[in-house]
Order: C-alpha cells, then structure tokens, then sequence
C-alpha cells in the first residue's frame, strides 16, 4: 500500500499505517495539514494495473451521513460532473468505460461521507454497509453474500471535518472465490466537499490531483 496526500489536511495523521508498507504525504510539514481540503490517495502495490483495461463506475453518488439508514443516491448536473471528470481521468490513463453489465475489470464506486466534527479513530471502510453504496450485487446480479475489502489495514487518527468524498476502486476481474470478497486496490479521500470552501470547480480540480498524484495506476495500452 502507498499513500499520497496533496493540499492541507487537517491534522491527519497517517503514520499508522505509514509501518505497513512504503508510504508519502504531501504537504511534510505537518503546520500545513490545519488548513483546508485534501486530496489522499492510496493504491495496492501488489496490483499489477497493466493488466487491467476496462472499468465502469456508478450512475449516482452515495450520501452516507452517521445514524442514518435512509437511502440517499444522487444524480443531478453536478454529480454527474463529478462521475464525468473520473470518467475523464480513467480514460486518460488508458482505460476504456464500458457498462457494469460488460464484464468491467475496475467498478468504481463514488460516495460523500457527512458526519460529525469529532476527533478519533477513523476505520476506512465502516460506510460498506450503508445503503448508500453500491453493494458486490449492483456490480454482479446475484452476488449476494460478496463484499468489499481493503487489501492494507488504514486506521487513521484524525480529526474529521464535516463533508468526504471516497472513491473506491474495486478489483471486479479476480473475485476471491472462497472468501466472497473484492478487493479495493485504489481508492482517494477529498475533505472538505461539504465545509462551505468548495465549488464544483475546485471538486473537479481535486479529482484531476488525485489522477496526477497516482500515475502507478494507470494501464498498459
């Protein structure tokens, strides 16, 4: 596993995981990380991405709030700007879309996360079971008992700002047969979609570092 992190965080401090496998942020100056949004990306080194060539990814956007079951899937002009520009970016890296019905090597899933202003213990991987994301099914009629997991452990201590978004990009080409569980072997965090600082154009922005600051996920063409 490898992490990068862009722009500012505030107070993320990820050297927990940095003792599992090779691992960078950005900015290094922690005084840095008190300020505003954050690209994190983290990506499975044991993932040879050359041997994956098509993707697909969701039609909403998933919005899982704490102590809430509602299901809540967005499709307006911007979530759908936000699904383009991810698009955008996955084929810019060599990737053809192609519907989930195709058979796609990478499924993406993309959700906003609003929960409350708390400092702790952050478990990447605890909203899997709100109805808000794509569950293994949605991906593969019938999959029913299959489920999702990161192939590193990230515990983070943080302190959370209101407002995530989390893509995920899950293995759908190697399903684990006997333990019925696809494994995420790329997925990035934007705080500070939902603090009031920013517009769909710094979204989009964010998503583009994201790309830029992860070049060892694109494909061979």
């Amino acid at each position: 596993m490898k992490i990068k992190a862009k722009k500012t965080f505030h107070a993320l401090l990820i050297a927990a995981t940095c003792t599992l496998s090779s691992c960078a942020w950005y900015p290094n100056d922690t005084e840095l990380l008190q300020e505003s949004d954050v690209v994190l990306t983290m990506y499975d080194v044991n993932t040879n991405f050359g041997d994956y060539h098509t993707f697909s990814i969701v039609d909403s956007i998933g919005i899982i709030q704490d102590n809430d079951t509602t299901v809540k899937r967005v499709s307006n002009d911007t979530t759908t700007a936000v699904l383009d520009r991810i698009s955008q970016n996955m084929i810019q890296f060599g990737y053809t879309k192609v519907d989930k019905a195709a058979n796609p090597d990478f499924a993406i899933n993309v959700v906003v996360i609003k929960t409350l202003n708390v400092a702790g213990n952050f478990y990447p991987g605890y909203w899997w079971g709100f109805p808000g994301y794509f569950p293994p099914d949605y991906w593969f009629n019938g999959w029913y008992g299959w489920w999702y997991y990161y192939p590193w452990y990230p515990v983070y201590y943080y302190t959370y700002y209101t407002g995530t978004m989390v893509l995920d990009m899950v293995d759908a080409k190697n399903p684990e047969p006997v333990t019925k569980k696809l494994k995420i072997v790329f997925n990035t965090y934007i705080r500070g979609i939902l603090d009031g600082r920013h517009n769909l154009d710094q979204v989009l922005k964010d998503i583009d570092q994201a790309f830029i600051q992860s070049p060892q996920i694109r494909t061979s063409n």
